[in-house]
């Protein structure tokens, strides 16, 4: 979802450190948020739920998804530079442009007002950091204990053996994906079902899992987390 390009400034040799980033920031804004809950209630899904194959519709489906977040979201596109700290995120960026704006407009209440929440804001974003660092230490770990039985053993038996029972896997990336107060696992009837039926989901098994993802990264499917959390139960439905 960002955009790199380079300064124009800079020499051919040392255009790695002068990289700026174009970010797109979506207006997460109370009244966007229903306008785009509201598209989705209303859209008609028919043609996607009539398609013959999964891979037509899964892409149908994507396609409906991006068309509704462009139509119903406005974006603002904001440049990180290289001097920038780590804390500083597209949104903070965005309110110390803001904050400038009113200084130099001589408006040094509204100014103040904006930097104490931008403080806030600051606070909470390198606290976000250190929590998400001991969490990627943790898969770190687990990567590291899986090349090192592939190494010392000369072969991937018992790698093979770990990734054999697929409950145990499928639980441990649950739980990158999904946040913790998430209620574990679908109804017995759709764990268990057989290979030869036909899968169903119930709405509201789907919709607490959705209203419950990670705050990650877009996939290659490019639709943001916050997409499908705030539109859990239109979506679900």
């Amino acid at each position: 979802m960002a955009v790199v390009t380079t300064d124009v400034n800079c020499t051919e040799g040392n255009q790695s450190s002068c990289r700026r980033q174009h970010v797109k920031l979506y207006d997460h804004r109370t009244h966007n948020i229903d306008r785009l809950r509201y598209a989705v209630a209303l859209y008609d899904w028919s043609y996607i739920k009539g398609a013959t194959y999964i891979t037509i519709m899964y892409n149908c489906f994507l396609a409906a998804l991006s068309q509704l977040l462009h139509d119903n979201i406005p974006v603002n596109v904001i440049r990180l530079g290289v001097r920038d700290p780590p804390f500083i995120t597209p949104f903070i960026k965005q309110l110390l442009c803001k904050r400038n704006k009113l200084r130099r407009r001589g408006k040094t209440s509204k100014a103040n007002t904006l930097a104490v929440k931008i403080n806030s804001l600051i606070i909470q974003s390198r606290s976000q950091s250190l929590s998400k660092l001991s969490e990627a230490t943790s898969n770190q770990l687990w990567v590291a204990a899986k090349t090192s039985f592939s190494s010392k053993n000369g072969n991937s038996t018992l790698v093979d053996r770990i990734l054999s029972d697929v409950d145990k896997v499928n639980e441990y990336f649950a739980g990158i994906s999904y946040l913790p107060q998430c209620a574990g696992g679908f109804s017995s009837s759709v764990r268990f079902a057989s290979l030869n039926d036909d899968l169903y989901i119930n709405d509201f098994e789907l919709e607490p899992y959705l209203q419950r993802l990670r705050p990650t990264a877009p996939r290659l499917d490019a639709i943001p987390s916050w997409f499908l959390c705030k539109c859990s139960y239109e979506l679900a439905v």
